[in-house]
């Protein structure tokens, strides 16, 4: 990865990717649009990231769908799924994934810094960072094959 920068698209298996962050010769990507529709639980009902069904396709058959080569390629990471400060959920345990979906916490960090607005419960701030947030655009979602905006989801719980 020496020779990629942040914020470059790059080709990885079937899809484009943008490289969020880099450290230690290893990046951090996310998939430039929404490859597939999925529920986050295959029952409607409180859960954690580390008990999804979404989850358990995104490290499994998913994960699958690419080569040997490209496997070797995926490493995994330890993520921390702290609680939602702003619904009250509960955050679950700490996950092992090589595939993933980011948290609130990464999505304001590497989607324009609103990481002060995020921490800041002061009077109508969720309201601000949901609905006014500058940074907003910077985390429209694009379905693969379709036209328009879409809501995209994190393992962080909560709305």
């Amino acid at each position: 990865m020496e020779n990629h920068k942040i914020g470059e698209i790059i080709k990885f298996g079937e899809y484009n990717w943008r490289i969020l962050d880099l450290q230690n010769g290893s990046a951090l990507i996310v998939t430039e649009e929404i490859i597939d529709q999925r529920s986050y639980h295959n029952v409607y009902k409180d859960i954690t990231w580390a008990e999804c069904s979404l989850r358990s396709y995104l490290n499994g058959e998913f994960y699958d769908k690419f080569s040997p080569e490209e496997k070797s390629r995926i490493i995994p990471v330890l993520n921390k799924n702290p609680d939602n400060q702003w619904h009250g959920a509960r955050g679950g345990e700490d996950t092992e994934d090589r595939i993933f979906l980011l948290s609130i916490e990464e999505v304001c960090t590497y989607f324009g810094d609103s990481r002060s607005k995020l921490y800041n419960r002061g009077k109508n701030q969720r309201y601000w960072l949901e609905r006014k947030d500058e940074n907003n655009i910077n985390r429209i979602a694009k379905l693969r094959g379709a036209n328009g905006s879409w809501w995209w989801w994190l393992r962080s719980p909560g709305r």
